[in-house]
């Protein structure tokens, strides 16, 4: 069973799932399970959420903007997302904005797909 660390909550391929609201500390538990079994595949791609990863975790994720492409039966979605839309996108990108942002600003998920 793999994890694939996602920004937002999709369903990246036709199946079931099963989607749990957990707190920062469940998220980073996770989190830093599946990194240390080698089973993390990471498809952040925003650096304010990397970082804020980092700061939770101490797990540096590198940004990756590559579509999650190889969901298999039994895999997880670990779900760090902001918890609202912004208003400009391109904030994403701004180092203040990214400075600012605390868990108050996230909300986290992990999310149980079957194939059928």
């Amino acid at each position: 069973m793999r994890a694939h660390l996602l920004n937002s909550a999709m369903m990246p391929a036709a199946g079931v799932y099963r989607l749990v609201k957990i707190n920062a500390k469940t998220f980073a538990n996770y989190l830093q399970d599946y990194y240390e079994k080698n089973q993390l595949i990471n498809y952040i791609g925003y650096e304010a959420t990397t970082k804020h990863i980092k700061d939770i975790t101490n797990i540096r994720i590198p940004v990756n903007r590559v579509q999650v492409n190889d969901l298999r039966d039994g895999d997880v979605l670990l779900i760090c997302k902001l918890k609202y839309r912004l208003e400009n996108p391109t904030n994403k990108g701004n180092k203040e904005f990214q400075k600012n942002l605390t868990c108050d600003d996230f909300e986290y998920y992990i999310a149980f797909y079957s194939e059928r």
